[in-house]
């Protein structure tokens, strides 16, 4: 259920979920079950809210960065082992398919994260 899979997923004081998109709301599940089975809590860091700055292209179609949206989410990574980091970004992605992208982002520093959207940028 819904409230179930809430229940699982922590998110992080200030992150925010409203206005996220159905297809961002399935992701969302996929990387939950993706941590679980590395038995990790899965934390969404920054969502919608606007008061995370972010800098990001806009997906086609778009013109504000993908988070603005609602399809975009940043998930905490650096609270697992390192070496199971790399297999849990592989499987995310495999998990997701090739209409999503997972970017392992600030890789080695403080604010190391996982970015997630649904979409690619527009190509000129």
């Amino acid at each position: 259920s819904d409230a179930k899979r809430r229940a699982l997923m922590k998110l992080k004081d200030g992150a925010s979920l409203a206005g996220l998109t159905e297809r961002m709301e399935t992701a969302m599940a996929l990387v939950d079950q993706c941590y679980a089975i590395f038995n990790a809590d899965c934390w969404v860091t920054s969502g919608t809210e606007r008061e995370t700055l972010h800098l990001g292209k806009p997906i086609a179609g778009d013109t504000d960065d993908p988070h603005y949206v609602g399809k975009a989410l940043d998930f905490r990574i650096w609270h697992l082992p390192e070496a199971s980091r790399v297999l849990i970004v592989d499987m995310i992605r495999q998990k997701l398919g090739p209409d999503f992208v997972v970017l392992w982002e600030s890789r080695g520093q403080a604010n190391e994260h996982l970015h997630v959207q649904a979409g690619h940028i527009a190509v000129a």
